[in-house]
């Protein structure tokens, strides 16, 4: 993925950056150290909330606001 080379990865911002589709294999390099992912403000009409918080288990601020999120993205968490 486009994190292979970044081991220690801690934070990420990818706020106000007009995407629309974030899959959850993106995130498995740094999701070793990854405890701050911010996605907030940007298009996804579908984003799989459970598979990306399986993959992060670090994880402790996962930031949403504003993403347009259909209701398909809330019934992700059931695999959790």
């Amino acid at each position: 993925t486009a994190f292979d080379q970044i081991k220690n990865l801690k934070q990420l911002f990818i706020n106000n950056n007009q995407l629309k589709e974030l899959y959850p294999q993106t995130l498995l390099s740094p999701g070793v150290s990854l405890q701050t992912l911010d996605v907030s403000h940007n298009q996804f009409p579908y984003l799989d909330i459970g598979q990306i918080l399986l993959n992060l288990p670090l994880l402790k601020q996962f930031h949403l606001v504003s993403c347009h999120l259909n209701d398909t993205s809330i019934y992700t968490l059931l695999k959790l």
